[in-house]
């Protein structure tokens, strides 16, 4: 699967409250930041259970998914471009703790473009946004699918849970 056919999902699954101007920005990167703990906590789950098994691999990856649909998400939210990001993610080196640490001000930002209606920095946001992706498909290794992959396995199961009236929920299987 494309990553421009990915795109095209998301315009149709991506129904989230608009009672806040604006919610899309915090939405998306909560959602994003929340998957990526999500994706932590199957890893844990993993080396806890010592459980490297496929099914477990697959699992991981279906939350890498829920990843790239908020990625994608954001990206539309904030006017960047989906391909770029992720191929910046892909070419990133590894980020050290303090750049870790120094991506925590994203709270900051997202509360002045609230507070402030301080206009977007597409820079800050595109380079965050990869950072964190990126992160994940370093750690990842990403050496068993690829991110079209990936992609594709979100796409199917959000057709899936948009046929069945469930894109909205909680859970790995709805």
């Amino acid at each position: 699967m494309q990553l421009i056919e990915y795109k095209r999902i998301i315009d149709e699954t991506a129904l989230y409250p608009q009672q806040v101007n604006k919610f899309g920005y915090a939405y998306t990167i909560m959602g994003l930041l929340g998957e990526i703990g999500e994706v932590f906590e199957k890893l844990e789950e993993e080396a806890d259970n010592n459980d490297s098994s496929n099914d477990h691999t697959i699992k991981i990856y279906k939350e890498v998914g829920g990843c790239l649909w908020y990625v994608a998400a954001a990206c539309k939210e904030f006017g960047l471009d989906f391909e770029q990001i992720i191929d910046k993610a892909i070419a990133e080196e590894e980020k050290t703790v303090s750049q870790v640490l120094i991506s925590l001000k994203i709270f900051n930002t997202l509360k002045k473009i609230y507070r402030d209606d301080k206009p977007i920095d597409k820079n800050y946001w595109e380079n965050m946004i990869s950072f964190w992706i990126g992160t994940i498909f370093k750690l990842l290794f990403l050496d068993k699918l690829t991110i079209q992959d990936i992609c594709k396995t979100n796409y199917d199961e959000l057709i899936r849970r948009r046929e069945n009236n469930t894109l909205h929920g909680d859970g790995d299987n709805r």
